[in-house]
């Protein structure tokens, strides 16, 4: 084998290459934008599911001290909500 057939088999080899890491890389990224989606998804049933926990507590259908506890913060937060846009309204 000539000089030059080594070059090109080096050349094809090394092209071959580049296209199996190139599809494993897209793969890779594929699986990760699912994954990505999923974990939004989730988040977003989870903010539910805590919305649903703070309403039925303010309704005293369910009673937990966790639930209490964050209940009682997100009424705090509430408060300083409601006397910041209050502020903003005589501003």
């Amino acid at each position: 084998m000539g000089f030059l057939d080594k070059v090109v088999k080096a050349a094809t080899e090394a092209g071959g290459k580049v296209a199996e890491t190139s599809k494993s890389v897209a793969k890779s990224t594929q699986i990760k934008i699912a994954i990505s989606g999923l974990k939004s998804k989730r988040e977003k049933i989870f903010r539910e599911i805590g919305e649903r926990a703070y309403m039925l507590f303010k309704e005293g259908k369910i009673e937990d001290s966790i639930i209490k506890t964050l209940a009682q913060e997100v009424d705090e937060i509430n408060a300083e909500i409601e006397q910041k846009e209050a502020g903003l309204k005589e501003s």
